[in-house]
């Protein structure tokens, strides 16, 4: 189902800021997000300031415009089963989830996108500041499922990442692997669940390793949302992003030298 807001010039204005990525600022950094601070209480629509309502993060539609708005619901109702974006959680509680219900209709772009090709992303930016490069990401998170919408085939959300100064400057994006996808379970009656109990929610992730994410490359990672004929809302929460350093040089000879050392010894006491 799609719901037409009439968006405002100060909406459109507000998606727009100066990028604001997650900084990367030592070799074992680790970067946590709950979405916590999602708005609870405004179903009709709350704005989404790509960059500045979560530091890092942004929102796209398919044709690459800034998504600009959320819902604030928990999967039920008018505005549960309306195609966007979802602040996700049970009643007015604070423990929220960033959402999306990825309909096959002009909510997410113009053309609106077919059946089968991406709605829209969800996406998150980090700034390697830590003066070395980066060898490794380890990317966790939870899949939830908030409400099956009658009919409507499972939803994924496909995890990418690439690099670039913006999300429009990454030429190349690579999947991360199977591991890190999300589909939406199959429920025996459609309608709204609770997207943080078993059976509707996923740990998902894994490490990305062989990576040359040079001191000032900005790393992204989108979760790709495909476009079905009515899809399910769904969303992530609890992410976590932690990184480890390439080796240094120095530091990879006197490995070498150790284990030369211990072969060695051992040789030795053959003889």
């Amino acid at each position: 189902m799609r719901i037409r807001l009439f968006a405002l010039s100060a909406l459109a204005l507000a998606a727009m800021s100066a990028h604001a990525s997650v900084s990367i600022n030592a070799a074992s950094d680790t970067y946590a997000q709950n979405f916590d601070t999602l708005s609870a209480n405004a179903p009709r629509g709350a704005l989404f300031g790509n960059d500045s309502t979560l530091n890092g993060w942004s929102i796209y539609k398919s044709d690459a415009t800034a998504g600009a708005f959320y819902y604030t619901d928990d999967g039920s109702g008018l505005f549960g089963s309306a195609s966007g974006f979802h602040s996700l959680g049970t009643g007015g509680s604070s423990d929220r989830a960033l959402g999306v219900l990825p309909s096959a209709d002009s909510t997410f772009g113009n053309p609106a996108p077919a059946a089968g090709s991406p709605a829209g992303w969800v996406a998150l930016s980090a700034t390697n500041n830590s003066g070395a490069a980066l060898s490794a990401f380890t990317l966790g998170y939870a899949g939830e499922l908030w409400r099956q919408n009658d009919g409507s085939p499972s939803s994924t959300l496909t995890v990418q990442y690439g690099f670039g100064s913006s999300f429009a400057g990454v030429t190349s994006w690579t999947h991360a692997g199977a591991g890190f996808d999300f589909s939406t379970p199959s429920m025996a009656t459609a309608g709204a669940v609770n997207g943080n109990t078993v059976g509707h929610v996923a740990g998902l992730g894994g490490t990305v390793g062989g990576l040359n994410w040079n001191n000032g490359d900005t790393l992204w990672i989108r979760w790709e949302a495909t476009a079905v004929t009515g899809g399910n809302t769904m969303g992530i929460d609890d992410v976590s992003l932690s990184v480890s350093a390439v080796p240094e040089p120095s530091s990879i000879a006197l490995m070498l030298a150790g284990i030369g050392a211990v072969g060695f010894m051992v040789r030795r006491r053959k003889v």
